[in-house]
């Protein structure tokens, strides 16, 4: 019998080539996970660190965004503030418990210029507004809630509206509008398609509609399984519609300096303000006033003219713009629709030198001179009209006269 050699027993125990390398893959991706997941709580701690804003929003097929409530974020755009959101998703301090009846308390609707993300809380108009109301009739505090969301338009916002009514009877509601939706407000001509639009269906009565797309009726399951990733698809398509509106904006600019004409520089910005949306957006308000009017809550339009509907002369000044806004304004008073107008003493303040109106270009929202001029106004008109039910102290009366 031919003798083993002497470490033949040993190498029987050793487990084969194929096994050694399963375990050696297993051991190193155990190793990258564990090293993946420690530089992820690390590169988190340095986000909170530098105080980087988080994506506080997600897709919504019917309302277009929402946010995720009980959340402190920050905003780094034009210029800096710090918000809260509170349990109902809105912007600002969590409101008084619903069953509290001695609250009035007014809803303001609009796009990000009510949201005014640019400005701190303290100096936003609706806080402001807030602050100068002493409601009667057997309230004893009046109460602000912001409904602003960047990038609504009217259809949008009353689609706020309808959804915020089966929670919240309101006393008065706000509803602003700007010159924006001018070319935001019908379907066909928004270059955002998300969340509703206001059809009309004859005889000048609308209905609430929404444009199938990803991740809406076509893919209910996509956002209640993968909530996240849809913010993340909204964000991203977001941001990059921004940016390339940027640049096409400053295409423009660059053409008028190049003495082209408004109509070649046009072709590189927004589409031209049509007579067709301009009664679209005027009948669309109409509609929108009329079916909250109807419910028993005092409705007020509120004007907010936007940076391009400024005074000629004005760096951002836009003919077509400030002609839509003042259009619109003028189609709304003969329709003796509730107006408020702060563009005089917008107009006003511009003729003296003084910018209401951040530095962040193209898309210059308002600063706290803008807002407070804003305020003064709904104060002024609200001073006037004592049979809304909310008084105004004397102090903002004084504010208001300057």
């Amino acid at each position: 019998m031919a003798a083993h050699p002497p470490n033949a027993r040993k190498l029987r125990n050793v487990p084969p080539v194929k096994s050694r390398a399963t375990r050696s893959t297993i051991g190193r991706c155990a190793v990258c996970i564990t090293e993946i997941v420690f530089a992820f709580w690390i590169l988190y701690a340095c986000l909170i660190a530098v105080d980087l804003p988080l994506m506080d929003v997600h897709g919504d097929h019917a309302l277009k965004t929402l946010r995720y409530p009980d959340m402190d974020n920050v905003y780094r755009g034009e210029g800096y503030s710090r918000y809260r959101i509170n349990s109902y998703g809105l912007l600002g301090r969590e409101p008084a418990p619903l069953s509290d009846s001695s609250v009035f308390r007014i809803a303001v609707f609009g796009d990000s210029f009510v949201e005014a993300l640019q400005v701190p809380h303290a100096v936003k108009f609706t806080t402001l507004l807030e602050r100068s109301l002493v409601p009667s009739a057997g309230k004893t505090k009046a109460e602000v809630w912001n409904f602003g969301y960047s990038a609504d338009n009217t259809g949008n916002a009353f689609a706020r509206w309808q959804q915020s009514r089966k929670y919240v009877q309101f006393d008065l509601v706000v509803f602003s509008f700007n010159d924006g939706d001018l070319v935001e407000n019908r379907l066909k001509d928004a270059r955002n398609k998300l969340g509703s639009f206001l059809v009309e269906d004859g005889s000048n009565r609308f209905r609430l509609v929404q444009a199938e797309g990803f991740g809406g009726s076509l893919l209910p399951w996509l956002n209640a399984t993968f909530p996240r990733f849809h913010n993340f698809h909204y964000q991203v398509r977001d941001r990059a519609t921004s940016y390339l509106t940027t640049a096409k904006a400053a295409v423009a600019d660059r053409l008028r300096g190049m003495g082209a004409t408004p109509a070649q520089a046009m072709q590189h910005n927004i589409i031209p303000i049509s007579n067709e949306q301009l009664d679209s957006t005027l009948r669309q308000l109409e509609f929108v006033h009329n079916q909250i009017a109807d419910t028993g809550t005092r409705i007020l339009l509120l004007g907010i003219p936007t940076d391009a509907a400024t005074p000629a002369g004005f760096g951002s000044h836009r003919d077509d713009a400030l002609n839509g806004y003042l259009a619109l304004i003028r189609g709304l008073k003969e329709h003796s629709m509730p107006i408020i107008d702060p563009y005089p003493a917008i107009e006003s303040e511009i003729a003296a030198g003084k910018d209401p109106y951040s530095d962040w270009e193209p898309f210059r929202h308002y600063n706290a001179r803008g807002h407070r001029l804003i305020a003064t106004a709904v104060v002024a008109y609200i001073a006037k009209h004592p049979t809304l039910s909310v008084q105004v102290r004397d102090e903002a009366i004084q504010e208001a006269s300057r």
